[in-house]
């Protein structure tokens, strides 16, 4: 199932392997790999030793121009530049797989544009990020998404908040959600609440969207004898030491940072239950990575973690609800995985969603209407 023409990536967020960019780029280019479709990735320095199975051509010059050439409005025309030169005058693809990065600058006959959009979170949690993204992001992303020939957006939540804002791009959308991996949920959740602790999971870099500070309300305030293990980056490690020391003290909250993707597995697996306070999630992969760890997912309702966890293996909380809803939650929660059938339900449930080969093969059939 070969594509055909060159396809070559916009590698832009890609050299980071904590982020849900790349965890989407990686899964999705090693099945595109054995799909007989490689991507070609333009990346940024450090790209070449995540993506070592393809070929990768680094964007690299003078120290001094580096910041310059990372500029949001500045990188996608560098790669623009550079996969007209590679393809030497022959049809190509080029993808964007960070929301915005395509070269909206100048014309290539031979070329055919795809755009990933995960979310538009920056949009609509405006507060919680500065003046200049917000700005960047209102200039570059209409103008990418009308130099798209097709849109890929990863939940119907992502796609419905786009068209809400472009409604422009609505015949050129499709959704393709993330992919699960092609394993068995753990059977039989081991709650460790009878030794006295029961173990409560958060994965997520520090964002006010992300409401940590909500979270740690919840584990304070809960009558249940939670212990938060929380996933997250430097940031968000000094300031919920700040904002729950007691927390820390007490030995109810610990953190881990700087995760392979082996050792996040691990703590999924290590857990009683995942809690999601997040207000915005265009896919949310961390619960999804519960899931396959066999564990129930407590979250707040209301965006693309609703198609991920359905009320038969999580529970649901509205937005707006307050801390004795959150308590009950998860004891509803971890009642929930001590049903009978919750593994044969959540086995189910997994089988009902995408593989990450699910989502190759829908990704190639798009690039081949291109050709």
């Amino acid at each position: 199932m070969t594509l055909g023409l060159s396809l070559y990536w916009d590698g832009y967020g890609l050299a980071a392997a904590a982020s849900g960019v790349y965890v989407h780029a990686r899964n999705i280019a090693t099945e595109l790999n054995l799909l007989g479709a490689p991507p070609t990735v333009i990346g940024p320095r450090g790209s070449s030793a995540l993506f070592s199975d393809l070929v990768v051509s680094e964007l690299l010059g003078p120290a001094s121009l580096t910041s310059l050439a990372q500029l949001k409005p500045v990188w996608p025309q560098l790669v623009g530049q550079r996969v007209r030169r590679m393809s030497k005058g022959h049809p190509y693809v080029l993808h964007g797989l960070s929301n915005f990065n395509l070269p909206t600058i100048g014309k290539d006959r031979f070329r055919r544009h795809v755009l990933t959009v995960h979310d538009l979170i920056p949009f609509l949690a405006s507060d919680g990020v500065s003046r200049a993204l917000r700005l960047q992001l209102a200039w570059l992303m209409p103008r990418a998404l009308r130099r798209a020939d097709l849109v890929v957006c990863v939940s119907q939540w992502t796609r419905r908040t786009l068209l809400e804002r472009y409604p422009f791009v609505a015949d050129r959308c499709h959704v393709i959600p993330n992919g699960l991996p092609n394993v068995v949920a753990s059977k039989g959740v081991q709650s460790s609440a009878q030794a006295g602790t029961i173990e409560a999971l958060y994965v997520a870099r520090f964002e006010p969207y992300k409401q940590h500070a909500l979270l740690l309300d919840v584990v304070r305030s809960s009558s249940l004898p939670l212990r938060l293990t929380l996933v997250t980056d430097v940031t968000g490690i000094g300031a919920c030491q700040k904002l729950a020391p007691d927390l820390v003290q007490s030995g109810r909250l610990q953190f881990r940072s700087k995760l392979t993707q082996a050792q996040i597995a691990e703590v999924h697996a290590s857990s009683d239950i995942y809690l999601s306070p997040s207000l915005y999630e265009g896919f949310c992969l961390p619960a999804a990575s519960s899931l396959v760890a066999g564990k129930p997912v407590v979250y707040l309702a209301g965006s693309g973690i609703d198609e991920v966890v359905g009320a038969s293996v999580g529970i649901p909380v509205p937005t707006g609800s307050d801390l004795a809803a959150w308590d009950e939650a998860i004891v509803k929660g971890l009642a929930l995985a001590q049903e009978p059938d919750y593994q044969v339900r959540l086995t189910q449930h997994l089988a009902s969603m995408v593989t990450w080969n699910d989502a190759a093969k829908r990704l190639l059939s798009l690039y081949h209407c291109l050709v």
